[in-house]
């Protein structure tokens, strides 16, 4: 990740933007504190995103090896993400799956019947 300040920001837009269309990500700043970052549209987000995945995956292997250890599924890992989503954003929420909404109703997300 590159830092540049505001000022080479604005004189070299058009080289910074060639670098983002590359794959790096900008990060802007002034005063010394960042105030904007400029990253790749679409693709490289998707990439960052699976490898994302992939790590957590690997990382849910290694502590399915611990002792006593009951990792959770692809679809309850959905299911929190569905509830902390619906819960951040005020938003109600609508499934059929029971323990989704109890769990829902225990955190007051309104549910969508």
């Amino acid at each position: 990740m590159v830092t540049v300040t505001a000022f080479q920001a604005k004189t070299r837009f058009g080289e910074l933007l060639d670098r983002v269309v590359r794959g790096e990500e900008i990060v802007i700043t002034r005063h010394e504190k960042a105030v904007a970052r400029l990253i790749p549209e679409g693709g490289a987000n998707l990439k960052r995103a699976q490898e994302a995945v992939a790590e957590l995956r690997a990382g849910r292997s290694v502590m399915a090896k611990r002792r006593g250890f009951k990792p959770l599924s692809d679809s309850e890992i959905k299911d929190a993400t569905y509830l902390e989503l619906a819960l951040r954003r005020k938003l109600p929420m609508a499934s059929r799956d029971e323990a989704l909404c109890k769990a829902a109703q225990s955190c007051r997300v309104k549910l969508l019947l």
